[in-house]
């Protein structure tokens, strides 16, 4: 069938659906014992508060509401992914939409939902999981606003960023990133001095806040195990993380799509001028760098 700007959004519609029911299904047949995280973040949602030791606490959230709703059981556990992945890929669809076309937002949201490791952690229920909604969900407000310069789409960006940082603390790289490409870019560095961009930030702090209190009167647990487990007072640059982040995306990816993306990588000198694909390299360099920190 030919991609058409009418078709693309039912193909699109009709593969995460025949895929999400394959799934599903693979899930009911097999339905696997509870992994040891999963355990653990089980725990916590009988216990919910704004934050625990090592993680914040969105995905203890999540699992409280799918086993009040549906009932306390692994399966009901691990179909939580299965329900969240197939936003993730709309949502990276329609960010795909905004900044190019149907047909490659068509390519992308398949793309992703297809990729090695959605396929297996749709079986998963983990911080990744939850933390790639909200980043997919702030991203595409982040488009929206810098194309449009709408209040209401800075708001939703804060608060979709509030959120994801309530998911995982890796998405301040996103701030971090954000911060990057306005300053190099030429057409939207005229954003550091708007003042919505800012008010998008503090309504991401006021989400986050609880969190921040919670580890105050926690000692900062939270913090004193990234502290940790990131070595940061060890040696300055870590190579070998980058270099054993990069070969493992080798199995997130698949070798058709991670060949694809090295290309891209290799070829990005000549896309320098192009301000869609340095915002989609800076997001994913900025990330890189502070690996090998």
């Amino acid at each position: 069938m030919q991609i058409t700007h009418s078709n693309a959004g039912t193909q699109f519609i009709l593969f995460v659906v025949f895929i999400t029911l394959y799934r599903a299904m693979m899930l009911y047949l097999v339905n696997p014992d509870m992994y040891l995280d999963e355990a653990y973040y089980w725990i916590w949602s009988q216990n919910l508060d704004w934050g625990y030791y090592s993680k914040p606490p969105m995905v203890a959230w999540f699992i409280a509401i799918a086993t009040s709703l549906f009932g306390d059981s692994s399966l009901v556990i691990k179909s939580i992914s299965l329900a969240v992945y197939p936003l993730t890929a709309t949502m990276i669809y329609l960010s795909a939409k905004e900044l190019f076309d149907e047909k490659i937002a068509l390519y992308s949201g398949m793309l992703f939902f297809s990729l090695p490791a959605v396929s297996l952690s749709s079986m998963i229920i983990s911080t990744d999981v939850v933390l790639l909604l909200f980043w997919s969900l702030t991203f595409f407000y982040f488009i929206r606003a810098l194309n449009t310069n709408k209040m209401q789409y800075w708001i939703l960006a804060g608060i979709f960023g509030g959120l994801g940082l309530l998911s995982k603390y890796n998405m301040i790289l996103f701030v971090v990133s954000a911060f990057v490409y306005l300053i190099y870019s030429p057409t939207h560095r005229k954003m550091l001095t708007n003042k919505s961009f800012y008010l998008s930030l503090i309504i991401a702090a006021f989400v986050f806040l609880p969190n921040l209190i919670w580890n105050y009167n926690n000692e900062f647990i939270s913090f004193v195990h990234l502290k940790e487990i990131s070595q940061i007072e060890q040696k300055l640059f870590h190579f070998d993380k980058m270099f054993e982040f990069l070969g493992a995306q080798f199995g997130v990816f698949g070798p058709v799509s991670f060949g694809l993306l090295l290309y891209l990588f290799a070829t990005s000198y000549s896309h320098r001028k192009d301000e869609k694909f340095v915002l989609l390299f800076l997001f994913t360099i900025v990330f890189l760098g502070v690996i090998t920190l």
